[in-house]
């Protein structure tokens, strides 16, 4: 979640002043939490296969993936 999207689903909380602004406020909190949730899992999906891709096309598999630790950490900015 963005810096911006932030700040507004916060102002639309604390302007909120009926139940039902209240409700379609925090609807639309849980809809931006679960899409946030959603993109992370993405990446992290796609992040484990391009691990698993680096330890395959680097060697032995898992033995290549635990000796090149290192390496695979730099690789991804670590």
């Amino acid at each position: 979640m963005d810096e911006v999207l932030k700040n507004t689903l916060t102002a639309n909380l604390k302007a909120a002043k009926s139940p039902e602004e209240r409700e379609r406020a925090f609807t639309l909190a849980m809809i931006a939490l679960c899409d946030c949730q959603y993109k992370t899992a993405q990446r992290v999906k796609s992040l484990t296969w391009k691990i698993v891709a680096l330890a395959l096309g680097s060697g032995t598999g898992l033995g290549a993936l635990a000796s090149n630790f290192k390496s695979i950490i730099n690789f991804f900015g670590g």
